[in-house]
């Protein structure tokens, strides 16, 4: 278990392993309850697209395979007119 300091404003910081596997990425709209065991933080709707994927993938052949080959299509489209 990782533990977390609340600051002056409220605020957390979650752990980025924590984050991955629960699928909190930038943007993310979450829910917060109140609960017999404390405070249940969980996102209100699955990230979209390649995002949701993300924490899966992180570090395989697979997603680096698709970030090269989405980052040469941006470079190629530049050179277009």
């Amino acid at each position: 278990m990782e533990t977390v300091r609340v600051s002056a404003k409220g605020q957390v910081v979650i752990p980025k392993r924590v984050r991955e596997q629960a699928g909190l990425y930038e943007g993310t709209l979450c829910a917060v309850e109140i609960r017999p065991e404390g405070v249940l933080l969980r996102p209100t709707r699955p990230a979209s697209g390649w995002r949701r994927w993300e924490g899966v993938l992180a570090g395989t052949p697979a997603l680096r395979d698709h970030l090269d080959d989405h980052r040469r299509e941006v470079a190629g489209d530049r050179d277009r007119p």
